[in-house]
């Protein structure tokens, strides 16, 4: 478990070159600006895992889950039987000032208590059996783009 962290869990690419593979597995990151995150060029599957913060306002919890992207590649999140609570956006795709974009799929999820609970600035998967309620702006919820499973 983390906590207090500016970035709890983080996978990043040092440099313009090559990608960084992350598996994080039981996990809980606690009152983190960013509690998961995949920046540019990175591929982090997270499962069984917890993400919550404090303050749905943006000014201590940005993101419990979030995928960025920028001019050099996608940041990929592939999540599963996650929680995301409490913070300003639950699950967001984003892409950084410079552009690009990030990408995430999820399953058997619970996205609730936060500002807004999925925010699609790139694009988010779903196999359409998360749970996504209860949030403060539930009609600022992005849409998911479904996929079926094979």
């Amino acid at each position: 478990m983390l906590r207090n962290g500016s970035n709890c869990f983080i996978a990043q690419v040092e440099g313009r070159s090559g990608t960084a593979y992350a598996t994080i597995v039981n996990s809980r990151a606690e009152n983190c600006e960013f509690g998961f995150l995949a920046h540019a060029n990175s591929f982090v599957a997270v499962s069984n895992s917890v993400a919550t913060g404090t303050d749905v306002t943006n000014s201590d919890c940005y993101a419990d889950f979030i995928a960025l992207g920028d001019p050099t590649g996608i940041g990929t999140l592939a999540l599963d039987n996650i929680v995301a609570t409490s913070c300003y956006y639950g699950v967001a795709a984003a892409p950084l000032a410079t552009g690009g974009t990030g990408q995430i799929t999820f399953a058997n999820s619970l996205v609730t208590n936060n500002n807004t609970g999925t925010a699609a600035f790139g694009k988010i998967y779903t196999f359409g059996n998360n749970r996504v309620y209860g949030n403060f702006n539930e009609q600022n919820n992005s849409s998911l783009t479904p996929i079926s499973a094979e």
